[in-house]
């Protein structure tokens, strides 16, 4: 059952970001994910972590091309899972191991284009 709903993801993805090169021009788009979590994909096992950015006013939009451009950027892989009230986004970061995550997370808060940058987590109140 979990191996189908990893097929299904994985293939939403490659569709995805197969329309994302052809559409955009801008030479391909970029998977990725933010608290990790370990996916055997056969050989080696994928780190995905969900993240929640905001962009700079006037920089890149909250849309899949704005994401697609931030990879491309970047170099880090990471895909739009869905966008947020207040010109926010929720991002998945796919990566081959914790230390490539963490990599690519500094490399993106660093970008210009980003106000804020945080894990997408479940909050509670004490």
């Amino acid at each position: 059952m979990l191996y189908s709903i990893f097929i299904g993801d994985m293939m939403r993805f490659l569709v995805s970001s197969l329309a994302c090169f052809f559409l955009s021009g801008i030479g391909g788009c970029a998977v990725g994910l933010a608290a990790p979590l370990a996916v055997t994909s056969g050989e080696q096992p994928l780190i995905i972590s969900q993240l929640i950015l905001k962009f700079k006013p006037d920089t890149l939009a909250c849309d899949a091309a704005g994401v697609a451009r931030l990879a491309f950027d970047t170099g880090v892989s990471v895909e739009l899972l869905r966008p947020m009230s207040g010109h926010a986004c929720v991002i998945r970061q796919i990566s081959r191991s914790q230390a490539d995550v963490l990599t690519g997370q500094a490399i993106l808060q660093g970008h210009p284009a980003i106000e804020w940058i945080e894990q997408d987590r479940v909050m509670k109140t004490l």
